[in-house]
């Protein structure tokens, strides 16, 4: 596996603290040599989602609490570095995201994800360090992919791309 970035959607972060599809692709490679990217907005997502399946007694506060503890230990330790440059320091063009979301009937949480992308810390990577955005959601895999990214789905892709 190539020493490149990774961009972790909400998606993929529930992967890494869940049994389910795609799960034990995801949690290989956060535990790889490559580095790992986020928005706080995914992580609030994946929060939700974790609260939904509580709330759908499809896991037990037990289960609910470690995945919980687990996540927040993979960006504790920086392991997941979560993003708040577009809100703090860099200034997110409301226009550009909001055009991202409308081309790609995204909502903003989703558009913002391109755009930092596009114009975060990570939209510098080429070559072999192109970073790849971890998604299993298949809209904004889409969206990525027409936008030029690299991108990789733990449940269909055994391996993210080299």
């Amino acid at each position: 596996m190539a020493f490149r970035p990774y961009w972790l959607d909400a998606s993929a972060l529930a992967k890494l603290v869940l049994t389910e599809p795609g799960s034990n692709a995801v949690r290989n490679l956060v535990g790889s040599s490559s580095w790992f990217e986020t928005t706080w907005l995914c992580v609030a997502e994946a929060h939700g989602v974790l609260k939904r399946l509580l709330v759908k007694r499809r896991i037990d506060s037990r289960a609910y609490h470690k995945a919980l503890y687990i996540l927040r230990s993979w960006i504790e330790t920086e392991r997941i570095r979560v993003r708040l440059d577009w809100l703090q320091t860099n200034p997110v063009n409301p226009h550009e995201v909001r055009c991202l979301a409308e081309k790609y009937d995204l909502d903003f949480a989703d558009a913002i994800q391109l755009f930092e992308m596009r114009k975060g810390v990570l939209a510098s990577t080429v070559g072999p360090s192109e970073a790849v955005f971890v998604s299993s959601d298949a809209g904004l895999l889409a969206a990525a992919r027409a936008e030029g990214f690299k991108v990789w789905n733990p449940e269909t892709d055994p391996d993210p791309p080299e």
